[in-house]
């Protein structure tokens, strides 16, 4: 019985993930609530590929509004190794119209074994279309 029961525990903490139901916040001056995002995995809309294979060696990122969504490509540049990665951290809508995309670039460890070839951060992310302007905001991983 005491076995049944702890499974029963562990099961329902794994489905749920442990998590507590959210609180609502109070209102503020400050951003807005995050805005959900997916993030798009090859093949690409053609648009979306011309403009991820433009920036994907001189880094930068652009905007393609197509069929109702909105594709964010983003891309660090030539990196010396592999072990690069670049992260959405968030996204929020602020309170003056505009939409800031937050994100970070992580780098391999000091002593991390990567491989030796240069290599092109990059992730396109898909958002739901939208007039506002968009600013997106470098953070340190």
């Amino acid at each position: 019985m005491k076995g049944i029961v702890t499974l029963w525990l562990s099961l329902s903490i794994l489905v749920t993930g442990g998590a507590a139901a959210a609180l609502p916040q109070p209102a503020s001056d400050g951003p807005l609530p995050a805005v959900s995002f997916n993030l798009a995995a090859p093949p690409y809309p053609n648009q979306v590929a011309e403009a991820w294979q433009a920036l994907r060696k001189a880094g930068g990122w652009e905007i393609i509004r197509l069929d109702g969504k909105s594709y964010l490509v983003i891309a660090a540049g030539q990196r010396p190794t592999g072990g690069y990665s670049l992260h959405i951290e968030r996204i929020e809508e602020t309170a003056d119209g505009k939409t800031v995309i937050y994100v970070a670039e992580h780098k391999p460890a000091a002593a991390a074994v990567t491989t030796q070839a240069l290599s092109y951060p990059s992730l396109v992310a898909v958002l739901p279309d939208q007039d506002r302007p968009i600013e997106v905001v470098y953070t340190k991983a």
